[in-house]
């Protein structure tokens, strides 16, 4: 019984001896993996370690350091390459940074605090980089410090960054407050996050309001405007795709007109983060635009012109001229007869004579006109053809009904509106349908930028599937049982045209027509 209780304690013994073994050699592993895991930490935020304990046998200089793997690295060496000291340490610190580090490390052995600053390094290989340092004293039971303990942190890659980023910023801010283009940017809510110089200006000019960083974009519009860009941005939204329109405004009489592009900022998956609004001036362009289309209509009504009048001198002025030389070479042989051949020479002799009248007409129609604009009051006009048809014709029996309620007047041409006033009611009186009371209406109209005056009868109407590319040609007639030249049309037409408007015309045969000419306000 004996032997074996002895054999069970010294069995319990082994046991005991080699879980203990076991702990160690763990504890040894972990220390080991530990270190490992800090080398690895201090790699990644390239941050490293360092000591000293203050030998009184030594100078300040000559003291020795122990650093981490990563100080040896920062400094440029390898680790343990060399044994490092306060003295070698301080022929990496770049001279101009000297005192700051002096200055920091004296400011906290006085305070027995900490000292913290962010100083240049110059490595073995002559890189400059910058460090971020930050030291504790340690101090004995008496008060006297008799180490130091810290860490160095490599922040020249951040610098770096940070440097760019600032460099970059700058880069932009210089470009955005140089250019001719306005920009605004919002976010998802279309709340100003920020805006340029240029932009606020063509906010304030356009819309009489400033812009404010945190205020919705929508507040400063009109509110006639807001649907449309509503409708703009959800577009954007939806398609995440660019959209534009353009716009004016006037100022002191003169038009302005710019471009808005609205582009949208995506995030990496693609989700909708807020948007840009540019806008560029582009008065000058539309100028030019407007400018171009404008000789290319009047080369177009000069060139037609040019047809008509090649086609009158070919066709009515050669038919005269013909006569007139036929009976100028029969004048000699004839006897008694020669006064009737003299009638004959006179009427082809008028006739033509009439036709270069008409063909006079029609260049002066066509020259720059001379006259000013000026305000002309509608009823004023209305009342003085309808008196100058009056005493020109003694049966002028028409009722006429005006309504200019919505445009009392506009600034025009004087002559030309009194000149498209007679044409019309003139045409309304000379093509009256048998058996209905004739009947005109005059008609004035707001349109925005531009006026409508319409003309609208009850009279016998043109057939417009037959002579509708006719309408407003010279010597063009529709109805050959009524006299006339085929002019007053043309010239309606023409100084319509001279004074950038529009004319359209509406009919239907044994029903009445109806003019429709759209002028500009100014």
């Amino acid at each position: 019984m004996k032997l074996t209780h002895l054999s069970s304690v010294i069995y319990s013994e082994i046991e005991k001896r080699s879980i203990e073994e076991d702990l160690v050699e763990f504890q040894q592993q972990l220390l080991v993996k530990e270190g490992g895991r800090t080398r690895v930490i201090e790699q990644i935020a390239e941050i490293g370690s360092w000591e000293m304990i203050l030998s009184s046998s030594e100078k300040l200089e000559d003291q020795s350091l122990v650093w981490s793997d990563q100080v040896f690295e920062i400094c440029g060496y390898q680790p343990n390459e060399i044994e490092p000291t306060v003295g070698l340490f301080y022929k990496h610190i770049v001279s101009e940074d000297m005192e700051l580090l002096n200055e920091a490390i004296s400011m906290g052995m006085e305070s027995k605090k900490s000292f913290d600053v962010v100083h240049r390094i110059c490595t073995l290989s002559g890189q400059i980089k910058t460090v971020h340092q930050r030291g504790e004293f340690i101090y004995n039971q008496a008060g006297d410090w008799i180490g130091v303990m810290g860490i160095i942190q490599n922040l020249t890659e951040e610098r770096n960054r940070v440097a760019g980023l600032e460099t970059a910023r700058a880069n932009l801010k210089n470009i955005l407050e140089n250019t001719d283009t306005g920009y605004i940017l919002l976010d998802e809510h279309c709340q100003i996050v920020s805006f340029n110089d240029r932009a606020g200006v063509m906010v304030k000019t356009g819309y009489g309001k400033c812009l404010q960083v945190g205020h919705n974009y929508f507040d400063m519009l009109q509110e006639d405007r807001k649907p449309y860009i509503r409708s703009l941005i959800n577009k954007m939204i939806n398609t995440k795709e660019p959209v534009g329109y353009e716009m004016s405004y006037e100022e002191e009489g003169q038009e302005h007109w710019f471009k808005i592009r609205i582009r949208p900022i995506l995030g990496v998956k693609d989700e909708f983060l807020g948007l840009t609004i540019a806008s560029d001036d582009i008065t000058e362009q539309k100028q030019a635009q407007l400018e171009k289309e404008s000789l290319t209509a009047r080369l177009i009504q000069r060139n037609q012109a040019l047809e008509q009048f090649a086609y009158i001198i070919s066709h009515n002025v050669r038919a005269p001229l013909a006569n007139i030389l036929g009976l100028t070479n029969l004048l000699p042989v004839l006897g008694t007869e020669i006064d009737n051949y003299l009638d004959g020479l006179k009427e082809s002799a008028s006739k033509l004579d009439q036709v270069v009248t008409d063909l006079n007409r029609m260049l002066e129609i066509h020259k720059p006109c001379m006259y000013p604009q000026e305000q002309i009051k509608l009823t004023e006009i209305h009342e003085a053809v309808c008196n100058s048809l009056q005493n020109d014709n003694e049966d002028f029996d028409i009722d006429i009904r005006t309504d200019f309620s919505e445009v009392g007047s506009l600034i025009s041409i004087k002559p030309y509106i009194k000149n498209i006033f007679y044409q019309l009611i003139h045409n309304s009186f000379r093509y009256l349908r048998k058996g209905v009371e004739p009947m005109l209406e005059i008609k004035s109209m707001d349109l925005g930028e531009r006026i409508g005056l319409q003309f609208t009868d009850n009279g016998i109407g043109i057939d417009l599937d037959m002579y509708g590319d006719q309408m407003f040609g010279f010597y063009k007639r529709f109805h050959q049982e009524v006299e006339g030249k085929g002019l007053g049309l043309y010239t309606v037409h023409s100084q319509v045209k001279s004074m950038r408007g529009n004319i359209v015309v509406k009919s239907i045969p044994d029903q009445g027509s109806s003019f429709i000419i759209t002028l500009p306000k100014t």
